[in-house]
């Protein structure tokens, strides 16, 4: 069974000025409500097969360690971790459109045999997260 949640909102600036700012995983805790912390623990930043440790606050404390599946930036990463009985995919896409703005979209899809176990309400609260995330990243990009 898997399990997709997604979201997606629009900039009014550029996929590299977003990429900017969401590459800068040091700054990401002062713009982003559900991370504590971010570190690389392994390999080269945003390169392929590199892995990134991320302290999640939101919607409760975790330690999630992610391995950098693919990168075409500034418009396309795709993340890989598992937790607690689940692997997760997570994509950022980053999408230039005809009228200067930028589609930030974001989905993840959960395979493995706990997904039994996500409600609804998990789904829903999983979603807030990443709104509250994007809208954080689209404020930051917009503000410089």
């Amino acid at each position: 069974m898997a399990v997709r949640m997604e979201y997606e909102t629009t900039a009014q600036c550029s996929p590299e000025k977003i990429w900017e700012r969401f590459s800068d995983v040091q700054s990401w805790k002062r713009w982003n409500p559900s991370i504590g912390g971010v570190r690389w623990v392994a390999g080269e930043p945003w390169k392929q097969g590199s892995r990134l440790a991320m302290d999640v606050v939101q919607p409760r404390p975790i330690t999630l360690e992610s391995e950098v599946l693919a990168v075409e930036a500034p418009r396309l990463l795709t993340l890989k971790g598992k937790a607690m009985g689940v692997t997760a995919e997570h994509t950022f896409s980053f999408e230039p459109q005809p009228d200067g703005t930028t589609r930030m979209r974001t989905w993840q899809v959960l395979t493995g045999a706990a997904t039994m176990f996500i409600s609804n309400q998990m789904k829903k609260t999983a979603t807030d997260v990443f709104a509250q995330w994007f809208e954080a990243m689209r404020t930051e990009a917009e503000s410089c």
